[in-house]
């Protein structure tokens, strides 16, 4: 991967693979079903996480903790 974006070959690997989406992304609408998947997701996330954070103590800190972990051993 290249978080930060200034890996060219990174780049030209991903769109000669990926040289097929422009294509058909016309008539099969590739990229609007992906926008559409992800503002679902978007939506619920926003809607449940919260609630079930509420009711699970310690499950933020715990993520957090967790999250910062996982970016130190990377």
């Amino acid at each position: 991967m290249d978080p930060s974006g200034n890996n060219g070959e990174f780049t030209a690997s991903w769109y000669s693979e990926m040289w097929w989406i422009s294509g058909v992304d016309g008539p099969i609408l590739i990229g609007d079903a992906v926008y559409v998947v992800g503002r679902g997701v978007v939506y619920l996330v926003g809607k449940y996480i919260p609630a079930v954070v509420d009711k699970i103590p310690g499950i933020w800190e715990a993520t957090v903790d967790f999250a910062k972990g996982y970016r130190a051993s990377s």
